[in-house]
């Protein structure tokens, strides 16, 4: 750990470094241009020096203004620069002025124009008014040479130079007598306007001096490097750390010393000449390309930039630092503890889950409103992708200062063009949702967020198109901007939601409860919206250094050129909101608290709202904005940015919080769930066995093979095979059985979802519920190979729970064997839905009917007779009876080695049931030829035994019984031994086996089914010829003795159960005080068959409904059936079953019920008291009194009766806290509690529904 921790120090250290140094590198812009005295001929240099004005724009004010706007001097008959789009959004509008001069030529003063405002005028006095609003709000003119921003440049009290890229149009001293500090004016005069109306120009250039390209001209020529400005270069103040030149002129002559054009603000006549002066200077010190470096560093933030930045980075870098390795350390040490335990327990007892395991079956429950999540992740990611190109090439120089409008440019584009991943991203989350309205989420993917931002901005442009701002977008432009979004933009997302639905869904490491969990009550600190509120806390630190210069720059109007540490925050930002946002949810999911989703939505994005509190902050502190309008248009713009925003950090959500917490939330839970294959279920199997089993590292198969059609499958599994323990056998089976696009439809998903809820309903939560074997399973044939306890107990749950779900499988053997042989290569969920596709109609190896069975292992005797006529002639002359090939399928099953079998399975799967056949025939001839001479010690059988399995001679021999003499069994089965044996020690060639096995030539799928149908045919036959002679004897009263002649065929025995085993019942979980979830199952087994489907409903409650029997029967009397269940003082349960409607005791006023009704106890031990009269030989047997199965009245609720009258089963007064119980003959009962008079602690009453 400490050596990753320096690695990723010294890596972010490196990033620092290099995104430092680009911060300061940026391009130019255009080309560079060469001015001259005089024209050269063959040269590409200008004489004339064109000055062109921008937008006007203040601090103080959020609305810009064209410079016509003020009525300064203008010209009418030459063109305008075109702007790019970024600058049309920015509100810059570039035009041409009357500003001209030579180059190398200065002009002491030049007459512009002059403007005369008079009282008579309108218009010339609503201008006016605009020239003193300008001052009053202190609005900065923006003027161009040679795509240079002309610069007014001033000194502070430290003779240090500082250069802005704006000029006022004036100052204006106030009635109290303050005014801007741009303004260094002290005359003494208030409620004044003085115009800054001639303009000093100072050219520096480069002359070319040493350079290629200045070898024509000289010193007559150059390259232009700066264009400052001055207001005044003859009286010079200081006032504080500013000072302002102001000059003296007369407006005919240009000559200095009368005062400036002052007014007052009621001055409604006056005449404002415009003038100017040109100097140029030479500096060969400052290159062309470095032109730029005296105005980005003479900025005043970056005294404290390189500071700021990098303590910013520290903190982020040690926050991120502790979050990781707090988030490492817990989830290390409950994977340890988790490990401990499972290594500790006794395996016949269930795991205690803790923490977030408790809830691993729930993280992937689709969240609501998936929707919409779904088309707020896919905008963010459409956000962030075109953040992280804009940033790209504006580290790169391409988006320099000198490109004006080309960051907005290029953000406005990348969008646009990034509408598929978008669509993609938004398509293939709604369908790992489960959403199935496509066209709404593609729709809304392209609308919805673009269209809030539209909004916004559309109804910001309406208050600035009434305001007569400069940053009112044109109708044109609008139209523009909508083709990009409906013509470009929304075509890429469909085109983008159309992969994402193509692509294959994606695949959930855990499969989802069908119920879902109910969540606990929270505490303070794990509620959501204590944790969204700590969520933001930290992204919003690593940037708000950031945020104050981007604010800078877009409402002080400052340039912003530290792109390089942007990127390194941006990233440091992602990693900031990744970690935290899988710390709090790894801390709300072990609050079993699963609704992660929106929560970790909100984690992320609350950090917008941080943002957008930072902006009022800003608002009230650095501006000095005090108009309505400028407020509203300040708060549009940044919740447009805030939405903006918060949609960016959301897209994490997907990318890098979202998967991340799958994999490291819900992975964890899985590597617990989904154990580990290496290519074996090494949880499942028997670690003596993985001891002696090496994995092969033999790269000579090419798993790629396993993606070509099926024929050729067929070929390379019959000529190669792979080793039991090869890497790829972790997949294979499960891949074979879904190779087919026909078997994968997905017709088993809800069946798979469903199976662990269906494990803890069946077995319980602690698997504290025994249950019995499936009557479709032969328990005499329960191969279990390698599988350890817990193996063997989960081959035992995927039967049961494949049992419930398909009665109509009555005979089902290989359900087994099968079971157990996909155990040792998966995870217990994925056999069972491998055993859902094997059972299917696709499938022809799992019988589904005794029947079926039958005449499939009797089918193989007229195949071996067909076409290994020589093996069956011998083996039969040696045994004397043909039965000896009835158990073929158990040779291959149970006796043939794990290295032989595992590769009959291989082809079992991608072939049928004609593989068993090839197989079987193939052991029989080697058998025939190789070991019927031999003398083989039997060896003790691989699989283990089982509470009801027989002996394989009494198997063997019960086939022969009445069939064949003495000595003709003892035959068979001293064959049947030697058969087993051989197959046991089978040590031929793998290669050569299976070349023999299909070497039998004209072996057709068609003659295997023909012949399964031939001996179905002749065993329904048979069953017909026999049932009439058993009906006979049934009604002649007499005992028929099946013999040989009647029915000749095998007879299948059922199992004989455990004693404490339940049958296969379904009981799901429910909220319930007095008894446990296996006391339900045990109970469940009890009542009639009709109810066993239905599920336990609580009807009535003490604790909840009060104690009062008539609100009892309120609750229960409708219901056909209920149960009723007590807990006395004593901690013992006990109840009834009562089988008849309580409302019928106003009918009958006696006793009434049926016979299904009983009595039962729970605690201390279960025991169940049944109606008497079904140990009698008929109902008419019994006695009146032992038919009083219900009384009910207001006083009392009463069951069972007797001879003595108030020797009752089980009373119940009618307050609900005492009862009775004593011994009864209605249920042959003895009392129910060891005290007969208790006291009711509680009890609890309960129906049944679906």
């Amino acid at each position: 750990m400490p050596l990753i921790v320096n690695s990723a120090n010294r890596f972010v250290f490196v990033l620092i470094a290099f995104f430092a140094f680009n911060s300061a590198f940026y391009l130019p812009g255009l080309a560079p241009n060469v001015y001259c005295r005089q024209s050269v001929a063959d040269s590409k240099c200008k004489t004339r020096v064109d000055v062109f004005v921008n937008r006007l724009d203040s601090v103080e004010s959020i609305l810009p203004y064209e410079y016509s706007y003020f009525d300064f001097c203008t010209v009418d008959d030459e063109p305008s620069p075109v702007e790019n789009l970024g600058q049309v959004l920015f509100g810059e509008r570039i035009r041409p002025s009357p500003y001209k001069f030579d180059f190398l030529k200065p002009i002491e003063c030049k007459l512009a124009c002059k403007k005369k405002y008079s009282t008579n005028d309108e218009q010339s006095q609503k201008l006016l008014k605009r020239l003193m609003k300008g001052m009053t709000l202190n609005y900065q003119q923006h003027w161009i040479v040679d795509n240079m921003p002309v610069t007014l440049c001033y000194k502070n009290a430290e003779e240090k130079e500082f250069c802005s890229r704006g000029f006022p149009i004036g100052c204006y001293v106030t009635k109290r007598g303050q005014s801007k500090e741009s303004c260094s004016i002290r005359d003494g005069k208030n409620d004044t306007f003085y115009v800054f109306n001639h303009l000093d120009f100072e050219i520096s250039y480069h002359s070319g001096q040493g350079e290629s390209w200045g070898t024509t001209f000289g010193d007559e020529g150059g390259r232009i490097i700066a264009a400052k400005v001055q207001v005044s270069r003859l009286v010079e103040e200081y006032y504080e750390d500013i000072s302002i030149l102001i000059f003296s002129l007369n407006s005919d002559t240009c000559t200095r010393g009368i005062d400036p054009v002052i007014f007052q603000s009621t001055t409604t006549n006056i005449e404002i000449p415009y003038t100017y002066s040109v100097k140029f200077k030479r500096n060969n010190d400052i290159r062309w390309a470095s032109r730029w470096d005296y105005i980005l560093k003479s900025l005043p933030q970056t005294r404290i930039q390189w500071f700021s930045i990098f303590n910013s980075l520290v903190i982020v870098l040690f926050l991120s630092g502790m979050v990781a390795m707090i988030l490492l350390r817990t989830l290390f040490k409950d994977i340890a503890r988790y490990n401990q335990m499972i290594e500790t327990i006794n395996e016949d007892d269930a795991q205690e889950e803790f923490g977030w395991k408790l809830v691993h079956g729930d993280i992937f429950r689709s969240p609501p409103h998936g929707l919409l999540l779904a088309v707020l992740i896919g905008n963010g990611m459409q956000i962030a992708i075109m953040s992280l190109i804009t940033l790209v090439f504006a580290c790169l120089g391409f988006l320099s200062p000198a490109r004006r409008g080309a960051l907005m440019t290029c953000a406005i584009v990348c969008y646009v063009l990034l509408g598929t991943p978008a669509g993609y991203t938004s398509a293939r989350l709604y369908r790992l949702f489960g959403g199935e309205n496509r066209k709404k989420n593609v729709v809304m993917t392209a609308v919805a967020c673009p269209g809030v931002i539209f909004g916004i901005f559309f109804v910001l442009n309406l208050v600035l198109w009434a305001n007569g701002s400069s940053a009112a977008i044109p109708f044109t432009t609008f139209l523009a901007l909508l083709a990009l979004w409906f013509c470009v933009s929304t075509p890429l997302v469909f085109f983008g939601a159309f992969l994402g639905f193509r692509s294959p869904t994606l695949r959930h490491p855990i499969r989802t409860n069908q119920i879902p969990r109910q969540i606990p009550e929270q505490t303070l600190y794990t509620k959501p919206l204590t944790g969204i509120l700590m969520g933001g806390v930290l992204p919003f630190g690593c940037i708000f250094i950031q945020l104050f210069f981007i604010l800078n720059s877009i409402w002080a109007h400052q340039y912003y050129y530290f792109f390089g540490f942007l990127l390194v925050v941006y990233i440091i930002m992602i990693l900031t909101c990744s970690e935290t946002t899988i710390l709090l949810c790894y801390f709300h999911l072990c609050a079993e608290d699963y609704n992660w989703w929106w929560r970790s939505f909100f984690t992320s994005g609350f950090t917008a709202v941080y943002f957008f509190l930072y902006s009022i902050y800003y608002f009230t502190t650095k501006l000095e904005i005090s108009e309505g309008t400028s407020t509203f248009l300040y708060f549009g713009y940044t919740l447009m940015l805030t939405f903006i925003m918060f949609l960016f950090t959301d897209f994490m959500l997907p990318t890098v919080p979202t998967l991340t917490s799958i994999c490291e939330d819900a992975l964890i839970s899985a590597k617990i769930e989904k154990h580990d294959l290496k290519p074996m279920n090494c949880q499942l199997i028997n670690e003596e066995y993985l001891n002696r089993t090496s994995s092969n590292c033999d790269q000579t198969f090419d798993t790629s093979a396993l993606y070509c059609p099926t024929a050729n499958l067929k070929n390379l599994f019959r000529i190669s095979h792979l080793n039991v323990s090869h890497p790829s056998r972790a997949s294979l089976w499960f891949h074979l059985l879904r190779q087919d696009q026909a078997r994968n439809r997905n017709k088993f998903q809800q069946a798979v979802e469903r199976y662990p809820e269906d494990v803890r309903n069946m077995f319980g939560r602690r698997n504290d519920i025994s249950v019995r074997t499936p009557p479709c399973v032969d328990p005499n044939h329960l191969p279990y190979y390698h599988l350890n306890r817990r193996g063997q107990h989960a081959v035992t749950r995927i039967l049961c729970v494949f049992a419930y779900y398909h009665p109509d499988i009555t005979w089902a053997p290989l359900l087994a064997p099968m079971t157990a042989l996909f155990l040792h290569y998966m995870t217990e969920i994925d056999a069972y839905e491998s055993l859902l596709i094997l059972s299917s109609t696709d499938y022809k190896i799992i019988t589904q009917t005794e029947i079926q069975f039958q005449s499939f292992t009797l089918s193989f005797r007229s195949i071996l007779r067909r076409h290994c006529r020589t093996t069956y002639e011998t083996l039969t002359k040696q045994s004397q009876d043909p039965s000896i090939f009835d158990e073929w399928l158990w040779i291959i099953f149970e006796y043939l080695p794990f290295q032989y079998l595992i590769p009959v399975i291989d082809c079992l799967l991608i072939e049928d049931v004609k593989i068993l056949m090839r197989i079987g025939m193939a052991l029989f001839h080697f058998y025939a030829k190789y070991g019927l001479n031999q003398q083989i010690t039997s060896a003790k059988p691989r699989r283990r035994e089982s509470l009801f399995r027989r002996s394989k001679f009494g198997r063997a021999s019960g086939r022969l019984q009445n069939q064949t003499s003495p000595s003709s069994t003892r035959s068979t089965a001293t064959m049947f031994d030697n058969l087993t044996a051989y197959v046991q020690h089978f040590d031929v060639p793998l290669e050569k086996f299976f070349k023999h096995a299909f070497a039998i030539h004209h072996l057709q799928r068609k003659e295997v089914f023909r012949a399964i149908e031939v001996e179905e045919e002749k065993i329904k036959l048979d069953r017909r010829r026999v049932m009439p002679n058993l009906r006979r004897s049934s009604s002649a009263g007499n005992n028929l003795t099946v013999t040989t002649t009647l029915m000749a065929k095998p007879i299948i025995t059922r199992p004989v159960h455990h004693q404490n085993s339940m049958p296969i019942i379904m009981v799901r979980e429910f909220d319930t005080t007095t008894a446990s979830h296996s006391d339900f199952a045990y109970l469940w087994s009890l009542i009639p068959k009709r109810l066993s489907d239905f599920q336990p409903e609580r009807i009535y409650s003490s604790n909840i409904h009060g104690r009062r029997l008539r609100t009892l029967y309120d609750h229960v009397e409708y219901h056909e059936c209920c149960l009723i269940i007590i807990r006395n003082e004593k901690q013992e349960v006990f109840g009834g079953f009562c089988s008849g409607q309580l409302a019928n005791r106003a009918k009958t006023r006696a006793w009434f019920g049926t016979g299904e009704s009983f009595l039962f106890t729970i605690k201390p031990e279960r025991q169940t008291f049944k109606w008497i009269g079904y140990s009698a030989a008929s109902k008419g047997n019994t006695q009146p009194y032992e038919d009083y199965f219900i009384y009910a009245d207001d006083e009392r609720l009463q069951m069972g009766g007797s001879k003595e009258p108030l020797n009752i089963g089980l009373s119940i007064r009618q307050d609900l806290n005492e009862g009775t119980t004593k011994a009864c003959d209605t249920y042959a009962s003895k009392p129910l509690s060891s005290v007969e008079n208790f006291q009711i602690m509680e009890i609890e009453v309960f129906g049944f529904a679906r």
